[in-house]
């Protein structure tokens, strides 16, 4: 009786085994199903290929025989996901692209592939990036919005992100967001290295607040002008213009110290002759309006040899007026 019993035993394990053995080679008749169809880049049907593989894996009770394929499967099928992706990148469908590579991230995420991972984190917020920028193409801002919120979620430190934002909320007319973003670009570009950004970001802050600035001068709002170049000033030290503007709309606010310091910081950096003799212009009158009369003269002195200048006039009326030798 016992040895019955030991040979059913005996019987029934050789019988399991047996099946498994043919379940494996099923499976890997089909893992190799997905690697052609792979090859034949027909990716939709070789990831169904290795989808069955896996399912098929998961009834197979031998983990020691199946861990290597099952591995091997997911790594394909993550593989094949990036593929579709980048097939759907090159449509511009940015839609089915993310879709298909948020899928890659699960499946890689499962079983911790490292190395498809690193990529993933890196394509991922750049598709969203690109689809808000082909959103900003259509003037769709709200929705660029916000994909640029999605990537910048997924990776904080893009400046290329950052400054898109910026103009899409300048784009909106909110410009306090705008240059809030602008100020962030300049922040993050120095640390990722692409200084690039960062000049774009100034650029724009600077066209946008030199208009601004200028719109308030042209009314007389001497107040809300030096406000605007002030603060462009913070994004463009090397700029005379505003140094230039701002020294005028000093002196028209009475700000005479603040005025003075503008232009002389102007004519440190302005190279263009007709830029300098107004900048010494705004210099001798801030001077002139503070007492100094001595530094009023030489300013005014200076404005007087340039040739055909507006202010060419007014110095001489100056110089008559203080009695500069």
């Amino acid at each position: 009786m016992l040895r019955l019993s030991i040979f059913c035993f005996l019987s029934f394990c050789c019988a399991h085994f047996a099946m498994a053995q043919a379940d494996l080679r099923d499976v890997q008749t089909t893992f190799n199903n997905g690697v052609e169809l792979k090859s034949q880049k027909k990716y939709n049907e070789a990831l169904r290929a290795f989808a069955a593989a896996i399912e098929s894996i998961a009834q197979i009770d031998n983990e020691t025989a199946t861990q290597s394929l099952l591995g091997e499967a997911k790594k394909q099928v993550v593989n094949l996901h990036i593929l579709i992706t980048n097939d759907y990148y090159l449509q511009k469908d940015f839609e089915n692209a993310i879709k298909s590579l948020e899928e890659a991230k699960n499946v890689a995420e499962g079983y911790e592939d490292t190395l498809h991972l690193k990529y993933i984190e890196t394509a991922l917020p750049n598709l969203f990036y690109d689809r808000g920028l082909e959103s900003m193409s259509l003037k769709n801002y709200p929705d660029a919005l916000q994909d640029f919120d999605r990537a910048l979620g997924l990776a904080p430190q893009l400046s290329k992100v950052m400054l898109a934002v910026g103009v899409a909320y300048q784009q909106l007319g909110n410009t306090d967001r705008a240059l809030q973003a602008y100020e962030e670009t300049i922040q993050l570009a120095a640390k990722d290295n692409y200084l690039g950004n960062a000049k774009e970001a100034c650029k724009a802050a600077v066209s946008y607040l030199l208009a601004e600035g200028q719109k308030a001068k042209d009314k007389k709002y001497y107040e809300g002008a030096y406000k605007h170049f002030t603060r462009a000033l913070k994004f463009d030290e090397k700029n005379g213009e505003l140094y230039l503007q701002t020294a005028i709309v000093a002196n028209q606010l009475e700000k005479y110290k603040e005025a003075i310091d503008a232009a002389l910081q102007g004519l440190e950096v302005e190279k263009r002759s007709a830029q300098l003799i107004k900048l010494n212009y705004q210099l001798a009158f801030a001077y002139e309006a503070s007492k100094t009369t001595h530094k009023a003269c030489d300013g005014y002195q200076k404005v007087v040899l340039a040739i055909d200048d507006t202010d060419r006039q007014n110095a001489r009326d100056a110089i008559r007026r203080l009695r500069c030798k």
